[in-house]
């Protein structure tokens, strides 16, 4: 999910249903919040808790007034050029680690490179080490 002009957080989910993303929304997103969707089924029951808009995509539709999803698709774009271009393979056990990466790359896609390495730097230098060991052993 992203705010418009905001940052984006992904969330890995073994099983993406309605029940799951209205956890996500519930626990993510501020009540009266305009939620603008495409026409995923999962969807439907979000027009029961918020403002809710579709954008139908399979009938050509890609913006209705102000109603988009060009942002959160420009995300996803993004990490999938990443995937095929980059690391052509994720596994399914360190696929977070992966989202993490490149929702720190959307969310800095603004900021200077510079200024990117650096916050990258300070976050690892407080970051706890990560052994091989504990990599290879951590569940999903």
């Amino acid at each position: 999910m992203v705010q418009r002009g905001g940052a984006v957080k992904a969330i890995v989910e073994e099983k993406v249903c309605a029940e799951t993303i209205q956890k996500h929304i519930l626990e993510n997103v501020r009540k009266r919040t305009k939620i603008y969707t495409d026409e995923f089924r999962a969807y439907i029951p979000v027009g029961k808790l918020f403002p809710h808009k579709i954008v139908r995509h399979k009938d050509g539709e890609y913006v209705q007034g102000k109603a988009h999803t060009n942002t959160i698709e420009c995300f996803w774009s993004l990490f999938k050029r990443g995937y095929v271009g980059v690391y052509h393979l994720m596994s399914r056990r360190h696929l977070q680690r992966y989202v993490d990466e490149f929702v720190f790359r959307f969310n800095n896609r603004k900021t200077k490179t510079g200024e990117v390495f650096l916050e990258a730097v300070e976050k690892v230098a407080v970051s706890r080490q990560l052994s091989y060991q504990r990599l290879i052993q951590s569940p999903l």
